[in-house]
Parts: C-alpha cells; structure tokens; sequence
C-alpha cells in the first residue's frame, strides 16, 4: 500500500509572494498562518509554501501580505548546515492546488447580517454580534 501525503490548509499570507528562477523553472515562495482554535485555545501556526513553474508565475502578483488562501499539497522535507555547522531540518509544502479567498480588506459582514467581523493582528476575522442597528428606522412589511 502507498502512504499518503496530502494536507489541505487555508490561512493568510504573513509576507508578499518572492518569485525565483530556478534553472528554467520558476519557484513562488511564500509562507501562510494558520489560525486553529478559539478563545484561550487559539494558536497561529506558520507554514513555509512553494509553487512551481507556470501556475506560480500566474498567480505570483496576487499572492500579497493578508491575503486569504486555500491551499493542497504535500509536505516535504529538507535539511542544511547552517553557519554554526549544526543540521536543521525543515518542512515545506509544495502546492498542488491554490485557491484565492479574499483580502484583510474583504473581511466584511454583508449589510443585512447581523454580525459585523472585528479583525485581530493576525489578520484572523471574526464575527461579532452588530453594536448599530442595521436600519436607521424600524422596518414595517405588512
């Protein structure tokens, strides 16, 4: 039987997306935080991401600080000696799939909701029962 190697995450863009070329290849490196939890359980988790040759020159542009993303891919790892000659190990996700699903911006409850979203330094929205009524004057329909 073969192991499976597939993760799914979404999370928001800590910095703009760095374009390289790599021998003919394009790589787009960038890196997400993930929000889990709520309340004095939440965490933030980062993970490092990597998209290759034409589909990463395509969406390189929209890849910038804040924005909301939905990736799939697989974990790989890889290791190097850093200058104190220790061995560090660390873990990458090369995306298969990415979806853009919004800016810092565009987490906005729409005007009929009865929330509204309050965004915390993360970028992380969350929604909040409305302080101001939704209509200046009560509504009747029939």
């Amino acid at each position: 039987m073969v192991d499976v190697n597939n993760v799914t995450f979404t999370g928001r863009l800590t910095a703009d997306a760095v374009s390289k070329q790599v021998n003919s290849s394009t790589i787009v490196e960038f890196s997400i935080a993930n929000n889990t939890g709520f309340g004095d359980y939440k965490k933030t988790q980062f993970f490092n991401c990597v998209l290759w040759g034409k589909r990463g020159e395509a969406v390189c542009q929209y890849l910038v600080k804040g924005q909301m993303v939905g990736i799939t891919g697989k974990l790989e790892d890889s290791s190097y000696t850093n200058k104190e000659g220790n061995k560090v190990m660390q873990f990458r996700l090369t995306v298969n799939d990415l979806a853009l699903l919004g800016s810092k911006n565009e987490a906005k409850a729409p005007s009929d909701s009865p929330y509204e979203y309050e965004t915390d330094a993360s970028g992380y929205a969350e929604p909040v029962a409305r302080t101001k009524p939704r209509y200046e004057k009560e509504h009747t329909f029939f």
